[in-house]
């Protein structure tokens, strides 16, 4: 579900992950580690 979550808010923010963090309301340090973890493309 997190991971579904987390490319919905990459593409609603063009890829922008201080962004993407802020809609995800998690910290911009975390979420770097987060695409790693479940190999996401933030591009």
């Amino acid at each position: 579900m997190e991971q579904v979550l987390m490319v919905k808010a990459l593409d609603e923010t063009g890829g922008n992950r201080v962004q993407a963090s802020k809609l995800l309301e998690i910290s911009y340090p975390s979420l770097p580690a987060k695409i790693k973890k479940y190999g996401i493309d933030p591009a």
